[in-house]
């Protein structure tokens, strides 16, 4: 073998061996080199390693039993089970379909489907879980099918585009989408843009230096993830200016929200109402008008508000605690079905007993950036059956 048909780090180890397999000249006196131990090289660990924490397992006979339950005269037997049933969640949605199935009284099937709109309202405010398992992966793939199991597309800003090309390990099983996110944005700096008011649904536009820096206040819970942006308006909104540069309206702090779509889809969001904000000094910095507007946009999956507030005290350096309701309008569709002949205004669904009669779409607003989104008006007749009444969903 020639060292010139090898790669250049191949032929720096071949030029190793050979020298070192040079015979050594005798010298008088001097004692012959120790042979070094052979070292092997260990691969390089995962830059990013999140599992899951032991979950408990429940077995069909157990959820069996708490079914059973549902049947018994006392209240408090019943609300138990049903705690139980929504602990173990997804996996309780076949046997609980199958009791409705059979026989049951009508109380029992009152408490059943209040078990299943239950466990799948938990689901959708859960968030997608992720699992991803690569080593010395560009971050742009991990990126991707990170964002691929939670109901996005990702997409990436700007013309320089090297920094997706930066490689990393990457392990993480079942954990919640915005943690595995936030994570690597204090790892590589990659995080959501944020202000993409104009994005096509289901898309999720990153940047090199995006909203989630390290010392970002961040807000987590399931699908949700709010971001505390920069604070603006007024001549300056840093509390260590002077007091005599601090207009007299105070100043606002934007926050910016984003939705993971993954289970359930936004349909309105706000207005904000906000309870407290106070700086590290207690003071309260609430203005007169707590309700605030959300600024949505086109997919509903991102939003932003920015509250006005009080300028602290003299001597507080920063902003403490802000609290508040933010409403949300979720549609929770465990099930999606499609309809083709919507035009001739004659399309009929039947479910399980109930008869959909749908007319014809008007009032047609296509979304000039993404012409497969659009809004109208639909005239929908819903009528049931006496099958509907023993449907088990």
């Amino acid at each position: 073998m020639r060292i010139a048909d090898v790669k250049p780090w191949a032929a720096i180890v071949a030029v190793a061996c050979l020298l070192a397999a040079r015979p050594v000249p005798a010298v008088s006196g001097a004692t012959p080199p120790r042979p070094r131990p052979a070292m092997a090289v260990a691969s390089r660990p995962p830059a990013i390693i999140m599992l899951p924490r032991t979950q408990p397992v429940f077995t069909p006979k157990q959820i069996a039993a708490w079914i059973g339950k549902l049947s018994s005269p006392h209240a408090a037997i019943r609300r138990q089970a049903k705690r139980h049933l929504i602990t173990v969640g997804t996996a309780a949605v076949a046997p609980l379909k199958a009791a409705l199935a059979g026989w049951t009284t009508p109380q029992m099937r009152w408490d059943m489907r209040d078990l299943l709109g239950a466990i799948a309202e938990a689901k959708a405010l859960r968030g997608p879980l992720v699992t991803l398992k690569l080593a010395h992966a560009p971050l742009r793939i991990i990126l991707q099918r990170l964002c691929r199991q939670a109901g996005f597309t990702a997409q990436f800003a700007g013309t320089q585009l090297q920094w997706t090309t930066r490689r990393l390990g990457i392990h993480v099983e079942r954990q919640p989408f915005w943690k595995v996110i936030q994570r690597m944005a204090y790892v590589t700096g990659a995080s959501p843009c944020g202000n993409d008011f104009y994005v096509p649904a289901g898309l999720l536009n990153f940047c090199r230096h995006g909203t989630l820096a390290r010392h970002t206040p961040v807000y987590r819970k399931g699908a949700l993830l709010l971001a505390v942006q920069a604070s603006s308006g007024g001549e300056t909104a840093t509390f260590s200016a002077p007091s005599g540069q601090r207009t007299s309206g105070g100043f606002s702090v934007g926050v910016m929200g984003l939705w993971a779509p993954g289970s359930a889809a936004v349909e309105q969001v706000g207005p904000v109402q906000f309870t407290q904000a106070l700086d590290n000094r207690g003071r309260s910095l609430l203005a007169s008008t707590v309700s605030q507007y959300c600024y949505q946009s086109n997919s509903h999956d991102e939003f932003s508000f920015a509250p006005r507030l009080h300028w602290p005290s003299p001597h507080a350096t920063k902003l403490a605690v802000l609290a508040g309701e933010i409403p949300m309008a979720l549609d929770i569709t465990p099930r999606i079905r499609r309809v083709s002949n919507l035009d001739s205004g004659k399309a009929t669904l039947n479910l399980h007993g109930l008869h959909v009669a749908i007319g014809k779409p008007t009032d047609v607003v296509i979304d000039p950036l993404n012409p497969r989104i659009g809004r109208c008006h639909l005239r929908v007749s819903v009528w049931a059956t006496a099958d509907a009444l023993q449907s088990p969903t």
